[in-house]
């Protein structure tokens, strides 16, 4: 979250000189994202901070362009006069070819449903805690020592009654998971390191892994829950299934009005001339 912003939304956050970016401005920008990127964002202090920095930076091109009059360049006029033709154009084939509220009906979701059903498939999914003990592979030492950690975290872990999410805390160097207790939420199997695909195999649910040693570390997994591959619901699918149908439709819609646009039995090409252009 952005607790240290200004309470006033004009309120500059960042300047540099008489350029400034308002609070207003990172809020409207955080909420024109998709949710997932936008609390990415939040939590990425270094990657907003580039933001306002290529933002101010913006301000002050634009600035510096206006004073020379650049616009009234004749080559860079075309080059706005081209960009606004491709907007207006753009803008009035859309809503020439709007797709109507209702479509798609629910029939017609349910029949485009049946006939991908064999595209909507989950793969398996573990949802695992960890912790992680940075060690290298290529570093013996450092191994050996991260090992020794390991295998006492791992018989705390297993005793009766043990708190894996505060060892986790204790102990993990992942200190971002470390925040969430190490749950890593479902990750489809395939995306999981080799080494740990292995090991979760012979897990059942509440089980401890012996520590597995990866390029980078050595991570201690307890399995929480695993869902096989399955064929995702019309609901779970629905949404993006209604979109992809809508942009479909209305593609189709802006091709039949292009095409009503010339009555191509009435066209007529200069084949001589076009000719005599290509010699």
């Amino acid at each position: 979250m952005l607790a240290t912003a200004p309470l006033h939304a004009a309120a500059p956050v960042a300047e540099a000189g008489s350029y400034s970016v308002s609070r207003a401005d990172v809020e409207t920008m955080l909420n024109a994202l998709p949710p997932t990127t936008r609390t990415q964002l939040k939590g990425d202090k270094s990657a907003l901070n580039a933001w306002l920095r290529e933002r101010l930076t913006t301000q002050a091109l634009a600035a510096e362009a206006q004073k020379q009059n650049w616009a009234d360049k004749p080559e860079v006029k075309q080059l706005i006069d081209a960009a606004t033709r491709e907007v207006v154009m753009r803008s009035y084939i859309a809503a020439m070819s709007k797709v109507p509220d209702a479509y798609p009906s629910d029939t017609e979701l349910q029949a485009a449903y049946e006939q991908g059903k064999a595209s909507f498939q989950q793969q398996p999914q573990a949802r695992v805690a960890q912790i992680w003990l940075a060690a290298p592979a290529i570093d013996a030492d450092a191994v050996t020592k991260a090992r020794k950690t390991a295998d006492e975290v791992v018989g705390k872990a297993r005793s009766k009654g043990a708190d894996f999410a505060a060892l986790v805390r204790q102990y993990s160097q992942d200190k971002e998971g470390a925040a969430k207790g190490g749950d890593t939420g479902f990750v489809p199997e395939p995306q999981l390191l080799p080494e740990v695909r292995q090991a979760l195999a012979a897990l059942k649910p509440g089980d401890i892994s012996a520590p597995i040693q990866t390029a980078t570390g050595l991570h201690i997994l307890k399995l929480i829950e695993r869902q096989p591959a399955r064929t995702l619901t019309l609901d779970e699918v629905k949404p993006q299934l209604r979109d992809a149908l809508r942009a479909q439709r209305q593609q189709q819609l802006a091709q039949t009005y292009v095409k009503g646009l010339i009555d191509n039995s009435k066209m007529k090409i200069d084949e001589a001339a076009i000719d005599s252009l290509l010699k």
